[in-house]
């Protein structure tokens, strides 16, 4: 007899589910990763390139109307490829703070799970 694909890898696997881990937290991790690498240039005063990483609904649109960020598509998020080594390269290489992989890694996993923004409601602006 044959199963549903689900029910039976659920079944090779002992029957144990295993879930995939937590997205990572935009306010616990997300946003304070990008204020320190680049908040000190992409912050709400006069942004450069007019991209700002200050606030969760400005990470969707530049003030150019240029998108920088595509929930659920990392590989067409421009945050992340510049984050990555893409040109132009963000951080530049010159700056003293370079997100690690494993920062980046997080980033792209907010991104793959649809970058919720998941600020408490008392601490939204």
């Amino acid at each position: 007899m044959l199963l549903p694909l689900g029910l039976e890898s659920l079944l090779l696997l002992g029957g144990t589910a295993v879930a995939p881990p937590p997205a990572p937290s935009y306010s616990r991790q997300i946003d304070p990763l990008l204020r320190r690498y680049c908040a000190g240039c992409h912050g709400k005063r006069m942004p450069r390139a007019g991209y700002s990483v200050i606030a969760y609904e400005e990470l969707f649109r530049s003030r150019k109307g240029k998108i920088m960020l595509v929930a659920g598509q990392p590989d067409k998020s421009p945050l992340l490829r510049t984050m990555q080594g893409h040109p132009p390269v963000m951080p530049p290489p010159d700056y003293p703070h370079r997100p690690s992989p494993a920062d980046i890694a997080k980033v792209r996993a907010w991104i793959a799970a649809g970058a919720q923004d998941d600020t408490p409601a008392e601490l939204s602006p």
